[in-house]
């Protein structure tokens, strides 16, 4: 509804906002996937709609949050975003984007074979072969839609990296529900049921506390749909009242556990509760517990096997440690 957005080559344009708003609809008349009725899209000052599609594309890189690959080499589906590369080249887009590591450790490297729709590889190295793609592409234009979702801390860290690597020099058009991703973006579009309601750089519209202030605020204080944490204010570190049992057999245990020798015994669920339940009471006891923020879980970086022992305690309280600072979950967990 009456969009009007400019951006200077090199810029960095986030668009935000609640699933529905017409985030991916700016994305799709960008694309020319449909025409827009009215109104004009230029590149350069020349209206899209006089350029032929294939020629418009050429100028795009896509990094979409599903990846689509093929079943062929892991060169072949590289090479997919410029079939004239060398396989030198190719090389080269996949150290920058921090792909070359697991792909050398794959069986026959370059030259491994995908199963259709690349099933033998995790989301993350998708994305970072999706991202491989676009740079040996070389666009002129860079579109990004939630390219950094479902994977674990890690490769969220590797992928982000290339992703400033494939954004250098080039114009983005970001979509992001995870607002941290967005915070260096040059200009920040606010949408909200297909129109504009906001524009400005991030610090510009915290400062407003309008719409994006409440939509970053409710995200950092993790009220979406993952696993819910109350924040408590950092305390000096309480040594448990009795050695807490190591888990999975490993020295040290999982992190807020109180460590221990673990000595390959499991714990069973009811014990891990009984200890997590009479940690968090030592806090509380110690006025420790502040509810008056909250992280997700993905803001705290926690291990996929910790989600999914926190997932399995259902309505209980659960204690982590994390980075020094300690976090209380009173809330159901969601599965996700």
């Amino acid at each position: 509804k009456k969009v009007s957005l400019h951006a200077k080559p090199g810029e960095t344009i986030a668009l935000v906002g609640p699933t529905g708003a017409g985030k991916t609809t700016i994305v799709n008349v960008l694309t020319r996937f449909y025409d827009i009725q009215s109104g004009r899209i230029t590149i350069d000052g020349k209206d899209i709609r006089n350029v032929k599609k294939d020629d418009l594309r050429r100028k795009l890189g896509i990094v979409l949050q599903d990846v689509y690959l093929f079943s062929g080499t892991v060169m072949e589906n590289i090479k997919y975003g410029n079939l004239e590369a060398t396989d030198e080249e190719c090389i080269a887009a996949a150290k920058l984007a921090n792909a070359d590591g697991f792909i050398r450790r794959l069986p026959k490297g370059y030259q491994t074979e995908l199963s259709e729709r690349a099933g033998n590889l995790s989301q993350g190295q998708r994305q970072l072969l999706s991202i491989s793609r676009a740079i040996i592409a070389n666009p002129a234009i860079l579109i990004l839609d939630e390219a950094t979702s479902s994977v674990d801390t890690r490769t969220e860290v590797q992928i982000q990296e290339a992703l400033l690597n494939l954004m250098e020099g080039r114009t983005a058009f970001v979509i992001a529900h995870r607002l941290s991703t967005i915070r260096n973006a040059d200009k920040v579009l606010v949408i909200k049921d297909g129109e504009i309601i906001e524009r400005g750089n991030h610090e510009e519209l915290l400062e407003k506390k309008g719409f994006y202030f409440n939509l970053y605020m409710s995200q950092f204080k993790g009220t979406n749909d993952d696993i819910e944490f109350e924040y408590i204010k950092p305390v000096e570190r309480v040594e448990p009242t009795k050695p807490a049992m190591g888990m999975m057999g490993r020295r040290g245990g999982m992190p807020g556990m109180g460590g221990g020798m673990g000595g390959g015994m499991k714990p069973s669920p009811d014990q891990m509760m009984e200890r997590m339940k009479e940690m968090a009471e030592t806090f509380k006891e110690k006025g420790a517990v502040s509810p008056e923020t909250a992280m997700t879980s993905e803001e705290l970086g926690l291990p996929p096997m910790f989600e999914r022992m926190q997932m399995n305690m259902g309505k209980s309280s659960a204690f982590i440690e994390h980075n020094g600072k300690y976090y209380l979950s009173k809330k159901k967990l969601r599965q996700r």
